[in-house]
């Protein structure tokens, strides 16, 4: 009674039914019964909004195909073989690597089988061995970048191993050179094909799904906040 005696006093009868009233209803708890779905429960036209939205700002990793070039270059002989790539729609775009040395170790055809298929992957495979087997194994070389503007296979080039006895002629540099061009044109196809999966609709809706992401009817993402 002294409080609203009080109250009555500064506010007046009405100024304190209104108080009291926003006091009621900050206590008040209120129930919201909201309709969710999965990407795949939506229809095709809110599901598509859905998947548009998320190809927009989805940011696309490559981490682990690189990691897999490294490993197939590993196999083919090079040494510390390092990628370096830009893609996929500009002019300029492409992929290079670097190496220490390459040359042949026993059991290279084999091993590369172990790690991939490709078809073109394994010719360039046998141009390499069918190479070093001519010098009687001696073939050594290194790879060397000759440009940091770009990443394409022009911009690194082969040349002699510096602690290797043995001299390439410049047609050995321009076959080697070819075969090292080759391999690039192949990993850089394998990385625009990874790129292109992750921003397909079925890699989308396989990723929607597997986080648990829930939308509204209209194809917005849920969220509580």
């Amino acid at each position: 009674m002294l409080l609203c005696y009080t109250l009555e006093s500064f506010l007046g009868y009405s100024g304190i039914n209104i108080l009291v009233n926003r006091l009621l209803l900050g206590l008040i708890m209120q129930t919201i019964n909201v309709e969710l779905f999965t990407i795949n429960e939506l229809s095709e036209q809110a599901r598509q909004k859905a998947i548009e939205k998320y190809r927009s700002n989805c940011d696309v990793d490559l981490q682990f195909t690189v990691e897999y070039i490294e490993e197939v270059l590993t196999c083919l002989c090079f040494e510390s073989p390092k990628i370096s790539y830009s893609g996929f729609s500009s002019q300029g775009d492409g992929l290079s690597f670097t190496s220490d040395n390459w040359q042949y170790k026993k059991g290279m055809l084999d091993n590369i089988k172990q790690v991939t298929t490709n078809k073109d992957v394994l010719e360039w495979a046998q141009c390499l061995y069918s190479e070093s087997k001519d010098t009687f194994f001696k073939l050594s070389f290194c790879v060397e970048r000759t440009s940091n503007r770009y990443s394409h296979s022009n911009t690194v080039a082969v040349a002699d191993y510096q602690y290797s006895d043995y001299d390439l002629s410049d047609k050995q540099i321009d076959w080697l050179n070819h075969v090292k061009n080759g391999l690039c044109l192949v990993f850089y196809r394998m990385l625009e094909s990874d790129y292109d999966y992750q921003l397909s609709d079925e890699y989308i809706i396989e990723s929607l799904l597997s986080n648990e992401v829930m939308f509204l009817s209209s194809g917005k993402v849920w969220s509580v906040t």
